[in-house]
């Protein structure tokens, strides 16, 4: 699987959104995402699962409610938030775990 593969590359952060069609919170998310990842661009590789199309996914990571976020370093899971959250609360984390790495 391609997600896979992309997931396991290197030891970076990586943030990975599962978000559904018809899901107006998902499409926020999916917006704050795409600022974050200008901000973040040399740090943070940014992935969307679209679980409406990979059920596959869905089922190997567990996931239960739209929109969830996994966070990867080195292929592990390291943190997760479901559910719509503030762009300030997602920013902290990933402030969070840079630093992790660089410490």
């Amino acid at each position: 699987h391609e997600f896979h593969s992309s997931i396991r590359e290197g030891t970076n952060l990586k943030i990975v959104q599962f978000t559904k069609n018809w899901s107006g919170a998902c499409e926020i998310m999916t917006q704050m995402l795409g600022d974050l990842s200008e901000v973040y661009s040399k740090e943070v590789k940014f992935y969307n699962v679209n679980i409406d199309e990979d059920k596959l996914l869905e089922y190997e990571f567990g996931i239960l409610e739209t929109p969830s976020i996994l966070f990867f370093k080195s292929n592990e899971i390291v943190d997760y938030i479901t559910g719509l959250v503030a762009k300030q609360k997602i920013k902290e984390k990933i402030e969070s775990l840079i630093q992790e790495s660089s410490s």
